[in-house]
């Protein structure tokens, strides 16, 4: 292999070794019968008659819900906003060994890059730059750990009081 072509044979490697472990988990899950278990996830269970479904349900210590017309006019102005703020950037990691010279970045569920200095991976050994990419890979794992995760958005708590709202029949009823 080439120097030049390291980082991006890194990068095949993990995708196919991916491949392999989602292939394989695939026949694990169907050679324990675990598809039907999934398939009855998927099942709605119908709700008694008249009982609130528990998704809807308020919980114990919840205020009761504000006036229809203030809930109205708080998502209405949170959904203007949700039009004018920036997409929020994905949490990556980013790690590097031997001084630079062979650098990977990290998702939450890939590696997202690697890169390597080709005239610094022609001179080493198979050893030296598995020992190189393990180092880089803790990196990069421990800068994902301290990505600040992306803050909670108000909307969360406006849907839940619309959930909490919906299921209080009473409240619906003109």
């Amino acid at each position: 292999m080439e120097a030049e072509a390291f980082g991006s044979a890194v990068l095949e490697a993990f995708q196919a070794a991916t491949g392999e472990r989602l292939a394989e988990w695939t026949r694990t899950q169907q050679a324990l019968g675990l598809q039907a278990e999934v398939d009855n996830l998927r099942t709605v269970p119908t709700p008694v008659s008249g009982e609130i479904p528990l998704a809807f349900r308020r919980s114990a210590g919840q205020p009761p819900p504000r006036p229809l017309g203030d809930l109205a006019e708080d998502l209405i102005s949170a959904f203007d906003e949700v039009g004018r703020a920036p997409a929020p950037k994905p949490a990556t990691g980013t790690g590097s060994a031997a001084g630079g010279k062979v650098t990977l970045t990290l998702s939450p569920s890939a590696l997202v890059s690697c890169t390597a200095d080709p005239a610094w991976v022609s001179r080493q050994t198979a050893t030296m730059l598995t020992n190189a990419l393990l180092e880089a890979l803790a990196a990069a794992r421990a800068s994902l750990r301290e990505a600040a995760p992306a803050p909670e958005s108000p909307l969360n708590d406006l849907l839940s009081e619309v959930f909490a709202i919906l299921g209080d029949p009473g409240r619906l009823r003109p």
